[in-house]
């Protein structure tokens, strides 16, 4: 992947994953696609560092050793599914999820999007990590368009690396963020 076209670019690796740790089989993984959106902020320390400009007292994602998830604060989000953008089969049509009038007003189009990059709501790796470059980023008629290319890093018998593309969207008037 050549990052000279690219307006921006991401290292995203599996270590900084909110749900590292958290899944020992299958149905564990399965689980972690589904991310509830709370109201009231757990009472155990949160285990996430939080993006910028997010207050001491607030959280946008959130980690409980006790409970062994992560819920997202309703106040930004509705309940996210996670997307898997790396070839493999959307889940809910590539839906993930509403961001609230609250949030609309603090991020806009391409904050959201490296938001759900950085968070890992949008997957970009399969085992160990992935470069992103975004391509192209629009806006018309109150909807963020962005393509998005990269390659993640995975392993079989060897060390493979394979190539993606994916196209995001996040309407400003309905909050509606989804993946193509």
């Amino acid at each position: 992947m050549t990052t000279n076209s690219c307006l921006k670019t991401w290292h995203i690796e599996r270590h900084t994953s909110p749900w590292s740790g958290l899944t020992g089989d299958a149905a564990a993984e399965e689980a972690t696609f589904t991310v509830r959106a709370v109201r009231q902020r757990p009472a155990d320390p949160n285990l996430i560092a939080q993006p910028s400009g997010i207050a001491a007292n607030d959280f946008l994602l959130f980690r409980s050793e006790k409970t062994r998830a992560v819920v997202v604060n309703a106040q930004y989000f509705s309940d996210l599914t996670r997307q898997d953008a790396t070839g493999k089969p959307l889940r809910n049509g590539g839906f993930i999820g509403a961001a609230t009038p609250a949030a609309l007003k603090r991020w806009q189009g391409a904050e959201l999007l490296g938001l759900l990059l950085e968070q890992q709501i949008i997957l970009t790796y399969a085992h160990l990590e992935s470069k992103v470059c975004l391509v192209s980023a629009t806006e018309e008629g109150g909807v963020y368009r962005a393509e998005l290319t990269g390659e993640h890093v995975y392993y079989t018998n060897a060390r493979n690396v394979s190539g993606f593309r994916f196209l995001f969207e996040a309407d400003s008037q309905t909050g509606k963020m989804r993946v193509r």
